[in-house]
């Protein structure tokens, strides 16, 4: 069973062209990519398998990159998309009576 998140990642150290690639090579979908100074700021959106945990995940995006600068860091932010809280307005049922009335006036009666 898969999971679907929203990733938010900043990653220093690391050139924004190899942090797309990266992260499409672990098959996450890219939303945006932005730098700011010398912070890589990326968002997609992507899944994880067989009940991996985001941890996990974030240690072997931590792991990937440290091989190609011992000296980066990395901060993320998981968003679990499957399950958000939200909340509900309004109705689609209508009173009987205001839907004769609507009825009639429509001249459908």
């Amino acid at each position: 069973m898969s999971r679907l998140y929203r990733l938010q990642m900043s990653v220093k150290g690391i050139p924004m062209d190899v942090v797309s690639a990266t992260m499409n090579e672990f098959g996450w979908e890219e939303m945006d990519t932005d730098t700011d100074q010398d912070v890589i700021e990326y968002w997609g959106e992507g899944s994880l398998y067989g009940g991996r945990s985001e941890e996990s995940m974030h240690d072997e995006f931590v792991d990937h990159f440290k091989k190609i600068n011992k000296h980066c860091r990395v901060l993320t932010n998981w968003t679990y998309m499957d399950e958000l809280p939200y909340d509900t307005y309004g109705s689609l049922d209508m009173d009987p009576l205001e839907e004769t009335i609507l009825e009639a006036k429509d001249g459908k009666i």
